[in-house]
């Protein structure tokens, strides 16, 4: 799964574009590119694994309800007691 990008703010964004163009056509070398990165791009604060934990727990858990209620508004729970 492929992150998505987050920049520092929008003049970020169109700088490390320019620049990720110039690294294509062969401008500047990985060296310079990787300078841009780290100028340009947020660092994501670090986790704990028990957040980690925490979050991929209430995501599943989201989840399920959704489709539950999802389930409710079709019908699709009603359907066995039906006559």
């Amino acid at each position: 799964m492929t992150a998505k990008r987050v920049f520092k703010s929008d003049a970020f964004e169109a700088i490390h574009a320019s620049a990720s163009a110039l690294r294509r056509v062969g401008a500047i070398d990985k060296a310079t590119m990787r300078e841009f990165d780290e100028s340009c791009l947020s660092v994501p604060t670090p986790l704990e694994p028990w957040q980690i934990k925490r979050l991929r727990e209430s995501h599943v858990k989201g989840a399920k309800l959704w489709v539950g209620a999802a389930a409710y508004q079709s019908g699709a729970c009603f359907r066995d007691f039906q006559t």
